[in-house]
């Protein structure tokens, strides 16, 4: 799985979000993601990764993705932090 795979899937369900991607091991099948996307606007953490979840559910059913590590963003909490 590459970068703009996961980019491509996540935007399948979230079409506006920016999606920083980052291999951990090399082994590109444990990943830490950072999301930025409105739609995560009033939901809960939760509920934030649980929208990443479902966009790569088949993935990580079997096992292209072993682990992954998501941190999701609305645009303003994203200024905010950068």
């Amino acid at each position: 799985m590459t970068p703009e795979q996961l980019q491509a899937l996540i935007r399948r369900s979230l079409p506006d979000a920016e999606v920083h991607a980052e291999d951990l091991t090399g082994t590109r099948d444990h990943w830490r993601l950072t999301v930025i996307s409105e739609a995560f606007e009033g939901e809960r953490l939760v509920a934030q990764h649980r929208m990443i979840n479902e966009a790569l559910a088949a993935q990580l059913k079997d096992n292209t993705i072993h682990a992954l590590s998501l941190k999701t963003y609305t645009p303003a909490r994203w200024a905010e932090a950068n």
